[in-house]
């Protein structure tokens, strides 16, 4: 089957020269490598022209920035490949990543994550692949769990009529991969990881995978879920729904102690709390805002300033 890579990319000079040569090296070429320049303000269109010479390269120059959702549906929209293969400018393939990816596809079908390490360059790469830190469910779990959660990074191998017939990427400038997989897989597929790392994940800090920026946006998908879901599913979007408004609610605490208003954090903890109530997860980042917010709401200031450390050190070192 033929592969189109597809890589949105806003202001990207700084690492698109590093993901196209990491697709240049691919034991397996793509058949065809499209660049979306999202209404980039540096060289990012001008660094992908020089790969013409090297890669079946189908540049896609967009007058201003509409998001990484119309980006991705755009250049999908140009793209030719019965298999659509998805990478962020950022990112970096190891030589056999389509390779691995299209024997796991040959094999399970659905959609096929990569795996792969975080990595912060010129520091360290991460230790654990992210797939075992954040595991992919038993395929009869998955149409539950990814109502609570996005357990996919966007590096994955995808047939082009499983994402047409469920209408593609929407117009959203966050989460739009996750409202993609909830279709998907709530349409029939299902998600499969290789037994090899292949993808190395670029670590920075003003990357758009902060969990936290992700909030506002995770909450419209939620409620829009909310008319859609069956009866026995609605719970589950219940519940999501009610972690994510209590995780704004233990920020704003957050922001509270960090400026030394303890009666105020503490007040927001204990909302975040009530909003929460579950335990589900445990002190996993992911899990009970319940256990976070009453641990924090007992001495705001020292546990906000251990959780920034923390935080610091995660960039640190990937």
């Amino acid at each position: 089957m033929t592969v189109s890579m597809i890589i949105p990319a806003f202001n990207a000079g700084r690492f698109l020269d590093a993901a196209l040569a990491s697709v240049a090296a691919q034991s397996r070429p793509a058949d065809e490598v499209v660049v979306i320049d999202d209404g980039s303000t540096d060289e990012t269109g001008e660094i992908a022209r020089r790969w013409s010479d090297h890669l079946p390269l189908v540049l896609v120059t967009k007058p201003e920035n509409e998001g990484l959702g119309v980006a991705r549906r755009d250049g999908i929209a140009r793209s030719s490949g019965e298999l659509l293969a998805l990478l962020d400018a950022d990112d970096y393939l190891l030589p056999d990543h389509l390779e691995v990816m299209l024997e796991c596809h040959a094999r399970h079908g659905g959609i096929v994550a990569a795996a792969g390490f975080r990595w912060v360059p010129e520091r360290r790469v991460a230790k654990t692949p992210w797939n075992l830190i954040a595991a992919i469910p038993a395929e009869q779990d998955q149409p539950r769990e990814i109502l609570r959660r996005n357990f996919l990074f966007s590096n994955v191998v995808m047939e082009r009529a499983s994402y047409d017939a469920v209408g593609g990427f929407r117009d959203l400038r966050c989460d739009e991969d996750w409202d993609l997989w909830i279709r998907m897989i709530r349409n029939g597929c299902r998600v499969a990881v290789p037994g090899t790392c292949t993808v190395a994940f670029r670590n920075r800090p003003d990357s758009l995978s902060s969990g936290e920026r992700y909030l506002a946006w995770d909450i419209v998908i939620l409620e829009e879920l909310l008319d859609q879901v069956t009866a026995e599913e609605r719970p589950i979007v219940e519940q999501a729904l009610r972690r994510r408004r209590a995780r704004v609610r233990l920020l704003e605490g957050y922001a509270h102690a960090r400026v030394g208003r303890a009666g105020a954090a503490r007040w927001a903890m204990l909302r975040a709390a009530l909003q929460d109530r579950s335990v589900r997860g445990g002190l996993d980042p992911a899990g009970s805002v319940t256990l976070r917010a009453l641990m924090c709401a007992v001495a705001p200031a020292q546990m906000v300033e251990r959780r920034d450390n923390r935080a610091s050190r995660e960039v640190r070192l990937g």
